[in-house]
Order: C-alpha cells, then sequence, then structure tokens
C-alpha cells in the first residue's frame, strides 16, 4: 500500500489539518482548565503538527481522568472499518465542522481514512484524528447540531451581489427584467403565482435572483428551492445564476441532483431535480410520522419554484397535489410556477384561493392565483442548405474521395482496385 498517511511527524501536515489540530487542541485545553487540571504548555504560534497531536493526546486524557463533562464530545474512534458510520470533520472556505460520514477505505497504517460525507456525497481522506464516534449519549445516531437529514439548510441571509457584475448589461436587456417591481409585489401579495413566460424572456435565471437580491437589501432570512424537471437544466440553469452572481458553485448558489450535489452551509438557492423535491418530501414525511411531528414541511424554505411546470407526467402532477396541501399547511412559504407554454388558467384554478372560510387551496370558485405573462425575445434566424455552406467556405470535394458520390453507370462503385486513388 503505497499511501501517505497524514500521521507523519516534523510539522508535514497541510496548513488546514494544523488547524483543526489547533481548534481541537484549545477545546480539549479549556476542558482540563474547566476541571482544575490545569492548562498545557505549547508555543502554537511555532508548533509542529506531531507536538499539537502529542499535547492534544495528553490534555485529552487528563479531562477523561478527571471527569470533565467536554471531554465525552471528543471521543474519537481508536479503530476505523470500512462501512463503519461515523462523524468526520470538514473545513473549507465556507464552513466548517462535524458531519454524518462512511468510511470507504482505512489507510495502511490506521492513521488516516477515506470517508464520503453523507450529505454532501463528497469523499475525502481524513486523519484519524478527525474522526468520532456517531454514537450520541442514549445510544442513537450522532447527528450535528442544527441540522436534520433531508431537511437541508435552514434560512440564510443572503449577501448582496458583488459590485463587479459583468453580466449586469445582460440581465437588465432580458425581457423579464421590466417586470421585477411587479413580481416580487405580487409574490408578497400571493401565496401562488403563475409565470408564462415565452422561452427566451430569462424567467428561469432571473426569478429566483429576484428574491434573493430583494431578501439581501431587507436583510431578511431566505431560502429558495426552484424545481427542474432534468438534470442537465438543474446544473446549467445553477452554474448560470452562479457566474451572474460573480461566486462558484456551491456557495449561496448550489444545485442537488442525483449521486450529485454542489451544496453548503450557506446555500440559500438551491436547483434540483423534481425527483429530489419529492424525495425531500417524502422523508420529511416519514421523520414526521416517526417523531409523531406535523405541519413541517419543506422546513426553513421560503420560496418554492418549479420550472416546465406544462411537462405533464405522473410524478409532476403528484408533486403539485401534494404542494397543495403543503401550502394549506405552511402560509408562509411562496411559490411560482413557471412555464413557456402552459394553460396558465388551469394552474391557476388548481391553485384557487377561498373568498371567506377555512383556508384550503383549490376550491371550487375561489380566486384563482394571479398570472404574470412575459413576452419572449425573437432572435434572427437564417436557414442555411449544404449547398450554401460549400458556396461559402470554398470547400471543393476531391472526385475520387470515399464520400464523394460516384457519377456514371456502374463497375466500381467507389471500392474497386483501379480508383487510383492511394
Amino acid at each position: 500500500d503505497a499511501d501517505t498517511d497524514s500521521g507523519g511527524g516534523g510539522g508535514g501536515g497541510s496548513k488546514a489539518a494544523n488547524k483543526v489540530l489547533l481548534a481541537q487542541f484549545r477545546a480539549a485545553e479549556e476542558a482540563s482548565a474547566k476541571a482544575n487540571a490545569g492548562a498545557v504548555s505549547i508555543d502554537l504560534g511555532h508548533a509542529s503538527e506531531a507536538s499539537i497531536r502529542q499535547a492534544l493526546s495528553h490534555a485529552m486524557s487528563r479531562s477523561a481522568q478527571l471527569g470533565s463533562g467536554d471531554a465525552g464530545d471528543a471521543h474519537f474512534v481508536e479503530s476505523l472499518q470500512i462501512n463503519q458510520k461515523v462523524s468526520a470533520f470538514y473545513e473549507d472556505e465556507l464552513e466548517s465542522g462535524w458531519y454524518d460520514a462512511t468510511v470507504l477505505r482505512v489507510h495502511s497504517q490506521g492513521n488516516a481514512a477515506d470517508v464520503r460525507y453523507d450529505e454532501y456525497a463528497e469523499i475525502l481522506t481524513v486523519p484519524r484524528e478527525f474522526i468520532k464516534s456517531r454514537l450520541g449519549a442514549e445510544g442513537g445516531l450522532y447527528k450535528p447540531p442544527g441540522r436534520r437529514r433531508g431537511s437541508g439548510a435552514g434560512p440564510a441571509r443572503v449577501p448582496p451581489m458583488a459590485a463587479a457584475d459583468p453580466h449586469k448589461a445582460q440581465r437588465e436587456a432580458l425581457p423579464v427584467f421590466k417586470y421585477k417591481e411587479s413580481f416580487l409585489r405580487t409574490v408578497a401579495e400571493s401565496q401562488v403565482v403563475v409565470v408564462d413566460g415565452d422561452t427566451g424572456c430569462g424567467k428561469s435565471t432571473q426569478l429566483p435572483q429576484f428574491i434573493l437580491e430583494e431578501a439581501a437589501l431587507a436583510g431578511r432570512p431566505c431560502s429558495v428551492i426552484v424545481a427542474q424537471p432534468r438534470r442537465i437544466s438543474a446544473m446549467g440553469v445553477a452554474d448560470r445564476v452562479a457566474a451572474e452572481r460573480g461566486e462558484r458553485i456551491g456557495g449561496v448558489v448550489g444545485y442537488t441532483i442525483r449521486l450529485e450535489s454542489k451544496t453548503s452551509a450557506q446555500t440559500a438557492l438551491l436547483f434540483c431535480t423534481t425527483g429530489i423535491l419529492m424525495r425531500r418530501l417524502s422523508d420529511e414525511a416519514n421523520a414526521d410520522a416517526k417523531e409523531g411531528e406535523g405541519g413541517g414541511k419543506l422546513r426553513g424554505v421560503t420560496h418554492l419554484f418549479v420550472d416546465e411546470v406544462h411537462e405533464r407526467s405522473m410524478e409532476s402532477d403528484f408533486l403539485l397535489m401534494v404542494l397543495r396541501d403543503v401550502l394549506a399547511e405552511r402560509r408562509d412559504l411562496r411559490l411560482v410556477l413557471m412555464s413557456a407554454t402552459l394553460d396558465a388558467g388551469l394552474f391557476a384554478r388548481y391553485f384557487a384561493a377561498p373568498r371567506a372560510g377555512p383556508y384550503s387551496l383549490g376550491v371550487q370558485g375561489g380566486i384563482p392565483a394571479p398570472i404574470i405573462s412575459v413576452p419572449g425575445r425573437a432572435f434572427p434566424v437564417t436557414a442555411l442548405f449544404l449547398e450554401d455552406a460549400l458556396e461559402l467556405t470554398g470547400h471543393r470535394v476531391r472526385p475520387r474521395a470515399d464520400w464523394a458520390r460516384k457519377l456514371g453507370g456502374g463497375g466500381r462503385g467507389g471500392g474497386g482496385r483501379g480508383d487510383g486513388d492511394g
């Protein structure tokens, strides 16, 4: 096994590893101090990774011996096994913390392991000191605080748009930009909005951004989900929106599709497929039934967009049926239905609000959901044929080429020995 473990001494570890070790050492040192065990002296500014590991082990053992209450949170795994459920430390430029993970491979000396983070489906090599048991005090699976499987990140305060926006002129030239104020006003006044926008108007990329930008200006928490019917749509639109915001994908803007996810704790605009959204609703329903809770569908989500809603299928129709029930429970949730070719009146009536009495959607004779129609932008199209392409490029086909049509009656048919075009 030619693996190089990160547990070697002499300060050979990465800066990120030393940073995490320093944080763990300070936590263990504070735990020892609380139990009057005294602090372990070490020069944190010039310490090598090996010395930090040694001091960390010493501080943790002293805390455990004295029964410090904080020592129970630092129970690291002594031996690792494949497929073992653990909690592993994760850190990047956006976030850091302990997350649920699964051990895929243990390195030769046992000083590190390859783990897959359950929430992000990301595989990393993690030193053993950054892996701890996933069993909680009651013997159940360890869950990082503030997170719930299937619920995603909660509402996040969205940062403002970057001052230098190279796509500003292109965004303002889109037809949907003229409807920004009316769209935001309609969303604030109505729980369901139907957007009938022609192809090329910019509804898929701009409308979710309008929600984020308004929340950023108001300093209001916001979490937006945009459901797309296809994987390529979710990935492509997410990349475009992130580029327009001057950010990298996986930060404020992310996407989740089957077997791939680019999100973080800062993700406030999530693009996903219809199947992923259905799976989330199913997981939350099962969790509520198990825990005896209710009324928590799409926890933390403030706005939900369903794009290309005209693509009728059993899955999409069932999604709309479920969403109509969810909206009756979540009066604070806003739903936006978007498409280029749809019977807007049909969907507006399906989500009609009652004129009086108990609140529910889709009532007979209710108030239809408001409809916003956005014109498209036609682009000039010129039809060219093969003869036109040959004339424009000046291309000439060799008479005896394999792909040239053979003129005259037949004998050789292009494959004879006497072609002479060697």
